[in-house]
């Protein structure tokens, strides 16, 4: 007797109830059938050797059905055909038509069926391709899988089938809703548990409880949802954080991924987290709501993904989202990264608002435009501890209603908490209704290489700022000021940005360049401001702390009035130089007075300050050179006092002054030397 093996399966019309459907590789094609399809077929061969001139075969081993078609026979390997090589006389004989030579091999074989009933598909093995692979049963392979549909699902869009795909829930980790074929009907809320993996290719699971979750994975970890077309009621928006109009609920959990999916119609939100680590949210396709279900400006508890007290470590990436009250909803979360999402037709408030307590966080790439109010807001108010790193980077935000980035911890006045080491760089903003830049409470920042066009009132902002640097942006177009002020800033740099066309309202006292009103210690070095409009009064304006101001190599073209002007003509800058006011059609400069230093035995001058007025009588012996090396200082006497050659001052002799007197002196880090002296 020879092998046995599965033959060729046919598929039946119909499957026998209960039976499992598997896979049979024959012949290197797939193919599936049923178990109750299973036949085994039996082979027989026997092998005699002629005599001479032998004609009739009669088989001892082995027999066939004569007539059936199922025996084969050769001689000497060589096939013979029945009726011309020789005849089936009946079931063990067999004639040929002519004699054989002596010693002739002549092989018969037959394959027989053995058996034809219900055969089980746990009772038949799988073995997957590759090293490794272990043999198991066809019912285990199949069941890695569970289709909702095996648990009675219809998937009509009509019946409801909450009871059937709970079911399949609780039994199985991975479920599968199948494709856009389907729809599902649901009526309530969906459990989840750990390790569930929902998916399907484009089926529909339609929610049609009003604020109803309805897939709810509270306490779950390591659950993945891909691949659906998840529908909500629509008109069950209230404006509330208490709503449960949610598609997936998963706090106190780990490790979700929420990934290529459909959501649309969802009043509160797609995605509920909070206390959840290592959330991924990606390549989904959100539509809210929307327009009249929401209200322009008012509308606020509606998002197209939330992540709430407690979240860490949040990836929300390559998402579309629009038509949602806000795009992207942040709050006391940690290491979070909002990147390369599309954002729009926000009806209601911002494209993504971070607020309380979300530190290390990341908001680049995304392209937002037409919200109601605000593009990129990070609102860091009623909170206890400072709120490091902070970065915006390289955002495209278009008609934003309000303003384009805010950066706020609290109402914009100086507050004992801040934001820390905030970036925003590289962004481009067109047409904010308000501000575009607005960074307000932030110590330690850059606000660089940003490009502005036709901002609402001001192109940067700074409010109760300290250690900010201003650098290489472009503004072109704002109705008020370019770069300005709120509240008091300390030690600014305000670098080699160019604005053009500021102040296009022409609003009195908003109508400047470069306006400074209450900050203290800021340096404006190497910025190009200029106006085709006539409408810019002042290229630059700074109003308070002169003596603390740097303002060196700008250039300042077309200003309606004074091309740079100072407060007061009292204070005197602490360095004022290099600058190019060409163009002008008004005065070209407001000029500060000198800084004073009176006379002492042993004198300091102010840090960059190129030259001093020396007030008072008091013979001077020595200077102080900390912070001078390599500078040059000329000193303007308003008395008669005597300068002596001796200690570090290196002169051609003791200098006695008179009003108006000049000695110029230039100092190695330790000594000052005499180049120049004059009698005026």
């Amino acid at each position: 007797m020879a092998i046995v093996k599965i033959s060729d399966l046919p598929l039946v019309s119909s499957p026998v109830e209960g039976t499992d459907l598997f896979v049979v590789v024959q012949d290197n094609v797939t193919k599936k059938a049923y178990a109750s399809d299973i036949q085994t077929y039996v082979g027989f061969e026997e092998v005699q050797t002629a005599t001479a001139g032998q004609t009739v075969f009669n088989l001892t081993t082995m027999t066939y059905a004569a007539g059936a078609n199922n025996l084969m026979v050769f001689v000497d390997g060589v096939n013979q055909y029945e009726g011309s090589s020789y005849t089936e006389t009946d079931n063990n004989t067999v004639t040929f038509s002519q004699g054989l030579h002596e010693g002739a091999l002549v092989k018969f074989s037959t394959v027989q069926t053995q058996t034809s009933q219900v055969a089980s598909a746990g009772a038949v093995t799988f073995l997957q391709a590759g090293t490794g692979a272990v043999p198991r049963s066809v019912q285990s392979k199949e069941r890695d899988i569970v289709s909702v549909k095996d648990f009675g699902a219809v998937g009509d869009g009509v019946t409801d089938d909450t009871a059937a795909i709970q079911a399949a829930l609780t039994a199985a980790k991975c479920v599968d809703f199948g494709g856009n074929e389907n729809s599902y009907k649901i009526d309530g809320t969906l459990t989840v548990s750990s390790d569930a993996i929902i998916k399907g290719c484009g089926a529909t699971v339609t929610q049609t409880a009003s604020n109803t979750i309805l897939f709810d994975a509270d306490n779950a970890d390591n659950v993945t949802v891909t691949g659906l077309n998840l529908v909500g009621v629509g008109t069950d928006f209230i404006d509330s954080d208490a709503s449960q109009a949610i598609a997936i609920y998963a706090p106190n959990g780990s490790n979700l991924r929420v990934v290529g999916n459909k959501f649309s119609d969802f009043s509160y939100t797609t995605v509920s987290a909070n206390n959840t680590t290592d959330i991924e949210f990606t390549d989904n396709n959100v539509v809210g709501p929307g327009s009249p279900i929401l209200t322009s400006v008012t509308s606020g508890a509606n998002y197209g993904f939330l992540a709430d007290t407690g979240c860490n470590r949040v990836l929300v990436s390559n998402n579309t989202i629009s038509q949602t009250a806000q795009g992207v909803r942040i709050a006391g979360s940690s290491n979070v990264v909002i990147d390369s999402n599309i954002i729009h037709n926000i009806v209601g408030q911002h494209g993504v608002y971070a607020g309380t307590n979300v530190t290390n966080l990341v908001v680049s790439n995304n392209v937002i435009y037409n919200t109601d109010l605000i593009g990129i807001k990070v609102q860091a108010s009623s909170v206890s501890n400072n709120i490091p790193s902070v970065s915006i980077v390289g955002n495209v935000i278009t008609n934003a209603g309000d303003q384009g980035i805010l950066l706020n911890s609290g109402d914009g006045t100086r507050k004992a908490v801040r934001i820390q080491n905030a970036t925003v760089t590289g962004n481009s903003i067109k047409d904010a209704g308000a501000t575009a830049l607005n960074i307000q409470n932030v110590t330690g920042g850059v606000v660089s290489s940003n490009s502005v066009f036709d901002a609402g009132t001001n192109g940067v902002n700074l409010s109760a700022c300290d250690y900010i640097t201003v650098e290489a942006n472009t503004i072109i177009g704002t109705g008020e000021n370019g770069i300005t002020d709120q509240y008091g800033n300390t030690n600014l740099l305000v670098l080699n940005n160019r604005l053009h066309n500021c102040s296009s309202d022409n609003t009195p006292s908003y109508n400047f360049g470069i306006y400074f009103g209450d900050s203290e210690a800021v340096t404006i070095r190497g910025n190009y401001v200029s106006d085709a409009n006539a409408k810019m009064k002042y290229g630059i304006y700074v109003v308070n702390y002169l003596t603390t101001c740097v303002t060196e190599n700008n250039i300042i073209a077309q200003a309606t009035d004074y091309g740079i002007r100072f407060g007061n003509t009292t204070d005197a800058l602490l360095s004022y130089k290099n600058n190019y006011l060409t163009g002008t059609l008004g005065p070209a400069y407001n000029s500060s007075a000198l800084p004073s230093v009176a006379s002492a035995s042993t004198i300091s001058i102010p840090t960059l300050a190129t030259a001093v007025k020396i007030t008072g009588t008091t013979n001077i012996a020595s200077i102080s050179a900390t912070g001078r090396t390599n500078q040059i200082v000329t000193l303007i006497f308003a008395d008669v006092l005597t300068v002596t050659d001796g200690s570090n001052l290196r002169l051609a002799g003791n200098f006695t002054s008179s009003a108006n007197d000049c000695l110029t002196l230039s100092c190695d880090g330790t000594d000052w030397y005499e180049m120049a002296r004059s009698a005026n």
